[in-house]
Formats: C-alpha cells, sequence, structure tokens
C-alpha cells in the first residue's frame, strides 16, 4: 500500500521487506533509493514482533509503513499497524526520528495512515497508545480526531469511523419522504406522516448500520 499527500509519501513493506529490513536496514533502505536515519534496537525490536505475530505476506493489519520525503526520499519515521485488538479495531503505532519533530510529520502521516484504515468496512476503530506525560504524541492523536478512552500511566486513544452514521442518514430521509407522500396522499396528513417516516428511517437505517459494524471479519 502506498499513500501521498502535497510532501509525503507513506508506504507499506511485505513481510519480506521487513525481513530485508531488520537484517539489513542500510541495505534494504540503499536498494529502494531511500536515505536517512536507521531504526534503533527499539524500532528492530517492534519490528520482530510484528514478523513473529503476521502470518500471510500481505500483513494488512500487523505491518509497518516507512515515512518519507516525496522529493529527496529521506526517511522520517514510521507508522505500523500492530494487530487487530478486537474485532474491527487495529492497533496503530508510530514514531518520527527527533530532528524531524514539530513540523507536523507525523499528524500528516497518521491522518493517511488512520483515515484509509477506517474506509475498510471491517474497521470501525483505530487505536493508539501513548505514555502519560508525552504532550506531543497526545496530540498529534487529538489533531486526527482521535479521542482520549483511557488515562493513566498509558493513556488509550481511539477513533471511529464517522460513515457508519450514514446509512442511517439515508433511512431516515428516504423513509421520511416516503411516509409523507402516504400520510399526504392516503389520510390528507401529511405532518403525521412525516413524523412516522423519521421513525421507521431512523430504525432502518440503525438496523442496516448495525448489521454492518457486525458482521464477521
Amino acid at each position: 500500500m502506498e499513500l501521498t499527500n502535497g510532501r509525503l509519501r507513506v508506504f507499506s513493506l511485505l513481510r519480506s521487506q521487513l525481513e530485508r529490513y531488520v537484517s539489513a536496514p542500510r541495505e534494504f533502505l540503499d536498494s529502494v533509493g531511500i536515505c536517512g536515519e536507521l531504526p534503533d534496537g527499539q524500532d528492530m525490536r517492534s519490528f520482530k514482533s510484528l514478523l513473529e505475530k503476521c502470518g500471510s505476506e500481505d500483513m494488512q493489519w500487523c505491518s509497518v509503513f516507512l515515512i518519507t520525503d516525496k522529493e529527496e526520499h529521506t526517511l522520517y519515521g514510521h507508522v505500523c499497524f500492530c494487530g487487530l485488538i478486537e474485532k474491527q479495531n487495529v492497533e496503530i503505532g508510530y514514531r518520527i526520528y527527533d530532528q524531524y519533530r514539530n513540523k507536523g510529520i507525523m499528524t500528516e502521516a497518521l491522518k493517511l495512515i488512520s483515515s484509509e484504515a477506517l474506509r475498510d468496512p471491517d474497521i470501525t476503530k483505530v487505536t493508539a497508545f501513548c505514555e502519560q506525560g508525552n504532550v506531543a504524541s497526545a496530540r498529534v492523536l487529538e489533531k486526527n480526531r482521535f479521542r482520549l478512552k483511557k488515562s493513566g500511566d498509558v493513556l488509550q486513544y481511539v477513533k471511529r469511523s464517522e460513515q457508519r452514521t450514514f446509512p442511517i442518514l439515508v433511512g431516515a430521509l428516504v423513509c421520511s419522504v416516503l411516509g409523507g407522500a402516504i400520510g399526504h396522499f392516503a389520510f390528507g396528513h401529511l405532518h403525521e406522516g412525516l413524523n412516522i417516516g423519521i421513525f421507521l428511517g431512523l430504525a432502518i437505517g440503525a438496523a442496516i448500520a448495525f448489521r454492518r459494524n457486525h458482521r464477521k471479519i
């Protein structure tokens, strides 16, 4: 997967690529035309943990995305899908190298990745964790519409899909029109027909949304 905006290129690594990156990071980056800082020991432990967790080549919800400059191909950091916490809820992790902080890079990268995840019909939530006192990390999440769910030594933030309300709105609109027409022409009562239609629309739309949100992955 590859995502871009005005200045960033964010792309995922296949399992074979991540294995090469872990075993020989400089050689791998040179082979794909990327320059910049190498991952440290903590990064490597995280990448190895993902490899152990993943069993498929595409690594859809258990993968590493490199964040680079579109023009100079400089490595800024990475974002990871760390696996499903529960049904339809994927965990995301991220790191930006020190010299590129406070430039809005991670805010943009996280927006690309989290938005892409929530476009998938099987994902309704993206969850991220940061340590208490890491103000910069928390701010990045808040700028991307993540909301604090749990506090403590480790903070848990969640971003929910906004598209799941769409079936309710569509159902309410369609059924209110139909109900209004039926009430007007059959009974001569437009107002009562609209009320009935809106009620039916909300019920039908909610049922559609519930079914979509609870289907099996």
